[in-house]
């Protein structure tokens, strides 16, 4: 299996209290990186979202999150 990067802006880890659940996955085969700010002023504070080998995941605007 090949290694994949799932970074996150540090202001989603702790506003969506993603901390553990990235624990998680780091055990499992995500190279994570939790970085200060990534350069996408004021998304983190919409909604949730990461880069996964450099391409964005957003949670969808009305859904829920788990």
């Amino acid at each position: 299996m090949e290694d994949r990067i799932l970074e996150f802006c540090a202001g989603n880890t702790m506003r969506y209290q993603l901390y553990d659940d990235l624990l998680r996955l780091k055990e499992k085969q995500y190279d994570i990186r939790i970085i200060g700010c990534m350069g996408r002023c004021r998304e983190c504070r919409e909604h949730p979202f990461a880069l996964l080998d450099g391409r964005v995941l957003a949670l969808e605007k009305g859904a829920r999150q788990p």
